[in-house]
């Protein structure tokens, strides 16, 4: 069954404010500056990730500059249960 675009916008809109919330509470040095939000909202995001990969992936505008899109590649990180933060 085709998804419709407004489900597909949502989905859209849903990811990249969950990437946001998560790229704001981690610092630059890649180390977490809110454990306990991080914590709250990194599986939610997972569960985005995970659900929608096939349609996210599709999505050109999430692509890097040499068009390889993250999304397109086996990841093990999203196939496993997420972990806590250390």
């Amino acid at each position: 069954m085709p998804i419709s675009d407004n489900k597909r916008q949502r989905v859209l809109v849903a990811s990249c404010v969950l990437y946001a919330e998560v790229y704001h509470a981690v610092s630059r040095d890649q180390k977490p500056l809110r454990k306990q939000y991080l914590e709250a909202i990194l599986p939610p995001f997972v569960a985005v990730l995970r659900r929608w990969r096939p349609l996210l992936a599709s999505i050109h505008e999430l692509a890097t500059g040499d068009g390889l899109n993250p999304l397109v590649a086996d990841d093990r990180a999203l196939a496993a249960d997420s972990l806590p933060i250390e």
